[in-house]
């Protein structure tokens, strides 16, 4: 299991090593970072270069989230 701490405003890594790292596909993660941003936990920022930068909205709350699934 990879853990890492995350800040407010801080940017996420991409979809793609997010998936190598947790050993699942693509498609999971972009499930789960539609959950997140739905929930307003994490925001996801379209690039022009067909990227998206993801940043944690409210840390407290997606912590909070995350342990009571």
């Amino acid at each position: 299991m990879i853990q890492r701490l995350y800040n407010a405003g801080q940017r996420l890594p991409a979809v793609r090593i997010l998936a190598e790292e947790m050993n699942v596909s693509r498609a999971t993660i972009r499930t789960a970072l539609l959950r997140l941003q739905a929930k307003n936990l994490i925001e996801m920022i379209p690039r022009g270069d067909a990227s998206t930068i993801l940043v944690i909205s409210d840390i407290k709350r997606l912590s909070r989230w995350l342990s009571t699934g």
